[in-house]
């Protein structure tokens, strides 16, 4: 018995060290949860401030066609956690955004990566001229994230004028201007549930900023599984040459969801925004820790009759 003791309790402190120890740090992440606190069903997501990971404020501005769905978008091996914020429109959408805000609290800009991740949805009725696009992503604040002062990351479809949507990314590129640049990174992409994956190494020194993306890796589960980026730019300049401080005035500070023109009955889908440091901060992966205590209910229903047995 003194063996069988001994050794749930070395298992119980191990999955306890290892739990601890895969933990991770995220800066931001929202899975739009209906209900125990979460978001509501009812009416549009404009108001709505649910206690989320690294957000300090309430979803704002021209949200009347966005609203949150208690079904959640799904894709293999993310810890999906049930909800989606859903564009609907029953008609033709006018030539103006409907876009929301919210508001990120401070973290530090001293690390040597970010990554960024979302999934997003769009359906066979998503328009393919040039002009529609549906895009989310985090950028700095401002009342108009098409302004000239805005930078960030952003990333979604856009209609590519033949019949078709692609995925693109639009991102600050100073080397080229100081207007955000938007590059296509896959054509034709099928309707339906896509991931993106961004990982940003600011260069603290100003310019030459490499960004990396990938669309629907096979294998989420580390950065090395997932294998080569789908799209990558080793001479953005997230932080001008001119500010080699890397100055907090350009960390991002919001999470937006915006769409344009994207016809009649289209309904596009937001879901798992996250920003962190590391992939599986970046990613919503299940932690191993959670893996291991399914081995600790395993383990109780092995040993625990017999060591019941030996009790009694």
């Amino acid at each position: 018995m003194r063996r069988t003791t001994a050794f749930l309790g070395t298992f119980v402190v191990l999955v306890l060290v290892v739990g601890k120890s895969v933990s991770a740090d995220v800066i931001a992440a929202d899975g739009f949860v209906v209900g125990d606190g979460g978001y509501t069903t009812t009416g549009n997501i404009t108001g709505q401030n649910p206690t989320v990971t690294g957000f300090t404020g309430a979803w704002s501005t021209n949200t009347a066609t966005i609203g949150v769905v208690a079904t959640g978008l799904e894709y293999p091996g993310v810890n999906c956690e049930g909800g989606t914020a859903r564009f609907t429109h029953t008609g033709d959408l006018p030539d103006n955004p409907r876009q929301a805000y919210r508001s990120l609290g401070s973290y530090d800009d001293t690390q040597d990566a970010y990554y960024f991740s979302g999934l997003m949805s769009f359906d066979a009725n998503f328009a393919t001229d040039v002009d529609s696009y549906a895009r989310m992503g985090f950028v700095s604040g401002t009342s108009d994230i098409d302004a000239y002062s805005v930078f960030g990351v952003q990333w979604g479809f856009q209609g590519n004028g033949d019949g078709g949507v692609d995925a693109f990314v639009r991102v600050r590129n100073y080397l080229n201007g100081t207007a955000m640049n938007e590059y296509k990174i896959a054509e034709d992409v099928a309707a339906g549930t896509h991931l993106f994956v961004v990982k940003l190494q600011p260069n603290s020194s100003g310019g030459n900023d490499a960004m990396s993306i990938w669309l629907d890796p096979a294998d989420v589960s580390s950065e090395a599984a997932a294998g080569g980026a789908t799209w990558s730019q080793s001479t953005l300049a997230w932080v001008p040459s001119d500010d080699p401080g890397f100055s907090t005035g350009y960390l991002v500070d919001m999470l937006v969801l915006k769409s344009f023109s994207v016809g009649a009955n289209a309904v596009v889908g937001y879901d798992e925004a996250r920003m962190g440091t590391a992939w599986d901060d970046g990613v919503s992966v299940p932690e191993p820790g959670s893996m291991i205590l399914g081995l600790v209910g395993l383990v109780s229903v092995l040993v625990w009759p017999r060591l019941r047995r030996r009790l009694v």
